[in-house]
């Protein structure tokens, strides 16, 4: 069994000192892990910097996810108004 599968995946102490793993390491957010989660915990951490949903539609912007809903209220690619006419009521 490797390291990982050992101690790394088991692992959820802060403050870990086992010197057969990875090294722990802190995230922007403060939460302290192993370096091998820290992709995992990229995808629900509200400080890592996300690119912006319209990213498709021009924006360059990487916002942190606890900021995203302010940065849309501004973001050129959410306010460029669509030329398509009205739906037609029948």
């Amino acid at each position: 069994m490797s390291i990982h599968e050992t101690h790394c995946h088991k692992c959820f102490s802060h403050l870990c000192s086992s010197t057969d793993s990875c090294p722990v390491n802190f995230c922007a957010c403060g939460t302290a892990m192993h370096i091998c989660k820290i992709e995992d915990h990229q995808l629900v951490c509200d400080e890592a910097l996300k690119p912006c949903v319209n990213q498709s539609f021009g924006c360059d912007e990487k916002i942190a996810s606890k900021n995203m809903a302010e940065h849309l209220e501004n973001c050129i690619a959410w306010n460029i108004k669509l030329d398509i006419p009205p739906l037609l009521l029948s």
